[in-house]
């Protein structure tokens, strides 16, 4: 009796082996996909944490930051997210005005061009990923669709709290900025509270 294996039962060998083969790739991106969206989720919540931080401390100096000699300088810092013209970058600066938007656009960054504002960083998305959409909740407790609005997440020394505020200048006890992979398509969503609070979370 001869053994070895049938031109079937090869065959057959095969066809699992690239079956397996399939799914662990597929998983693999998937698993590359969710580890990558995680972590542009931390980096956009760390800078909204920086931003309250830079607040609270007064970073800078002069014109540019706080004057610890000057009591009614009130240090304003926060960042500008416009999903509908770039999903790929968000915008750092410093409210020098105070009136808890940049008014920048378009302008040279890191600079001070209108002399309203002094942009910091243009943070970009470096990895496949993007923002997918911006929702939030008003104090009343509807919740509006943003994605395809502008809007400022900005502190003011002393305090921890964010003040959340779109271009049409309604403000949102609550903001959601929803994160997508390049590979995959997971999400995750960073959530942000007026209470000055920053989470990330899976996207229901």
């Amino acid at each position: 009796m001869q053994s070895g294996l049938t031109f079937i039962e090869l065959t057959v060998v095969i066809s699992i082996i690239g079956i397996l083969a399939g799914i662990i790739l597929f998983n693999y991106g998937n698993f590359s996909g969710g580890i990558s969206v995680e972590n542009t989720a931390q980096e956009v919540a760390l800078s909204i944490n920086e931003a309250q931080r830079y607040a609270i401390s007064g970073a800078g100096n002069g014109h540019f930051g706080y004057n610890p000699n000057d009591q009614t300088e009130k240090p304003t810092y926060g960042i500008y997210l416009d999903p509908k013209t770039d999903s790929k970058s968000y915008i750092f600066y410093k409210d020098l005005n105070e009136n808890r938007q940049y008014d920048d656009i378009g302008g040279i960054c890191p600079g001070n061009n209108s002399g309203n504002d002094l942009c910091q960083d243009i943070v970009t998305i470096n990895t496949g990923d993007y923002i997918s959409g911006m929702s939030g909740v008003d104090f009343g407790g509807s919740t509006v669709d943003l994605t395809t609005s502008a809007v400022d997440v900005t502190f003011q020394r002393p305090y921890p709290d964010a003040i959340i505020k779109d271009r049409n200048g309604q403000n949102y006890e609550q903001l959601t900025i929803e994160l997508t992979s390049g590979k995959g398509g997971i999400k995750k969503d960073v959530i942000i509270y007026f209470t000055g609070q920053v989470q990330v979370e899976n996207t229901p």
